[in-house]
């Protein structure tokens, strides 16, 4: 597994240590699990790297996994700015919804939604 290259740069701090219990099962630290993000529930993520293994919030590896393969996409679809690529959303979007607007055409009969707002309440 790539590690994206801005964890290389990390620097490396022992906040503390914890025991492995017989299920092996730690208890991750209150200052760690704070600066992870994560909370009851949530999940976390082991990444091994070498001799290492990184404690990591799933969706911030995700977001920098995804920021380091997408870094110079844009310019070579031909976006030069925000406002480009704002520009295509919007179009898309438009594009969809009209290839879309009248999927359900005659799907129901002329009179559905007044039969309907018949049981809306006053």
């Amino acid at each position: 597994m790539d590690l994206p290259s801005k964890l290389d740069s990390m620097t490396t701090q022992i906040v503390a240590t914890a025991m492995v219990l017989s299920k092996g099962q730690i208890t991750i630290p209150k200052d760690i699990r704070k600066s992870l993000g994560v909370d009851t529930g949530d999940r976390v993520m082991f990444v091994w790297d070498g001799d290492k293994a990184l404690l990591m919030n799933p969706a911030t590896y995700a977001a920098s996994w995804l920021s380091e393969r997408m870094t110079g996409q844009a310019e070579q679809a031909g976006f030069t700015s925000e406002d480009d690529v704002a520009d295509y959303v919007t179009q898309m979007r438009r594009q969809t919804l009209e290839a879309t607007s009248d999927c359900l055409q005659g799907a129901y009969p002329e009179t559905y939604l007044d039969e309907l707002r018949q049981d809306w309440p006053s």
